[in-house]
């Protein structure tokens, strides 16, 4: 049972990352709390970021700042409700995954540039920062699915 409430935690958690990133709220960033803006709100920023990063071209690059700040917030919220911890997790990780191999990619291509992750003012231009703390965040996320899973089979298993 305490697994449970450690990956309770851990949901909240990621939780509020999501949906700090998708909808702007408060955010940690270089010893101190800064107040964020989020995708939603200024998505031309989150365009020129993602135009930064060079991975994809336009319109692609529009179609990913019109939409990932949607499936931020809800990822965020599923996150959150008890019915939907095993999709909420799956999608967390999912989009940590890929927002890893985005800023890992961008680093190998020695791009200096701002991971556009949170806004303004809790953007880092430090890649290796972003990176670790992404990986961090894919462990939770990984960890919160694999309770999740279990909690459901053994839900089932017990149902027959």
């Amino acid at each position: 049972m305490r697994l449970n409430h450690l990956a309770w935690a851990m949901r909240l958690f990621l939780a509020y990352l999501f949906l700090t990133a998708s909808i702007g709220g408060w955010a940690w960033n270089e010893g101190r709390w800064v107040q964020v803006e989020g995708k939603l709100v200024d998505p031309q920023r989150f365009l020129f970021h993602l135009r930064a990063l060079d991975l994809l071209e336009d319109p692609w690059n529009a179609w990913v700042a019109m939409s990932l700040p949607w499936l931020e917030a809800v990822t965020g919220i599923a996150l959150i409700l008890p019915w939907t911890t095993l999709g909420g997790s799956a999608m967390a990780a999912g989009l940590l995954g890929t927002f890893v191999v985005s800023l890992t990619t961008a680093q190998q291509r020695g791009l200096e540039i701002d991971c556009g992750c949170f806004g303004g003012t809790a953007a880092t231009d430090n890649l290796n920062v972003a990176i670790a703390w992404r990986v961090l965040w894919l462990g939770l996320a990984v960890f919160s699915f694999v309770i999740a899973w279990q909690t459901t089979q053994g839900r089932a298993a017990k149902s027959q």
